[in-house]
């Protein structure tokens, strides 16, 4: 099951109070199967106003209320967005992080993942004297790899960048 914000149409995730993007309450949502249909509702599926039970139209915005579906809101990325995940990817395996921010404009956060590589490298002939060593510095990179890829992902597919 699924709910939907009437506001902005996103989905709002399970647990929520509130929806994360407009922050309009939950009462004002629609419950959703997975094929997009409505399950129990009272409600407008264009405002989230209550209807009234035998209304053929809502009285708040005037569209029909046998509409049965509602369109979620997707986020195509752009080709810029395509190039700055793979750019993220393939740069982040050979431990330079940063460069799909840059592609994005994101001129803070790139630099600070590009320092990052850089403190990395430098410290990294420190870490290869022991097992233990390696293994710390393995995860470091894993960490810092996983964080800039979710990074990458969240402007590109929530900002649409």
């Amino acid at each position: 099951m699924r709910v939907v914000c009437c506001e902005c149409g996103s989905e709002i995730p399970e647990g929520a109070d509130f929806c994360y993007k407009c922050g309009a309450r939950l009462d004002h949502a629609l419950k959703m199967d997975d094929d997009g249909n409505s399950i129990i509702s009272n409600r407008c599926f264009n405002c989230g106003e209550n209807i009234s039970l035998g209304d053929q139209f809502c009285q708040n915005c005037g569209k029909p209320v046998n509409d049965s579906r509602i369109q979620l809101k997707r986020v195509k990325p752009s080709r810029i967005g395509i190039f700055a995940i793979l750019l993220a990817f393939l740069a982040g395996l050979m431990d330079v992080f940063g460069l799909g921010q840059l592609v994005l404009k994101r001129w803070s956060k790139a630099v600070s993942f590009l320092i990052i590589s850089g403190v990395l490298y430098y410290l990294q002939p420190s870490f290869m004297g022991t097992d233990s060593g390696i293994f710390a510095l393995l995860i470091i990179r894993f960490f810092v790899f996983f964080l800039q890829i979710t990074d990458v992902f969240k402007a590109v597919y929530r900002e649409g960048a």
